[in-house]
């Protein structure tokens, strides 16, 4: 929150959580739910500020990327992520 770029390489990880807000958040980011594993579950591409997404069913962990970060690293449903301490 805040910010006015995200870094392309960085990645926000909200553990044990399957909804978010972008409530005064100054730019769109990509928000990534994946399961308990890792699994991708959900994507949604550039989310713009003061939005709220509800939970998403089989969503364990959130991630927030850059603005179309998930489209430039090829992120799609059913992919697996790894996140040392979190998921792997």
């Amino acid at each position: 929150m805040g910010k006015s770029s995200v870094p392309e390489n960085e990645a926000l990880v909200f553990p044990k959580c399957n909804s978010i807000h972008t409530f005064f958040m100054k730019i769109p980011i990509d928000v990534i739910f994946v399961s308990e594993t890792g699994k991708v579950i959900k994507v949604f591409p550039e989310l713009r500020p003061w939005r709220l997404l509800l939970p998403v069913k089989g969503g364990a962990h959130t991630i927030e990327i850059t603005s179309r970060g998930a489209s430039k690293k090829n992120i799609q449903i059913g992919d697996q992520l790894i996140c040392p301490g979190v998921f792997e």
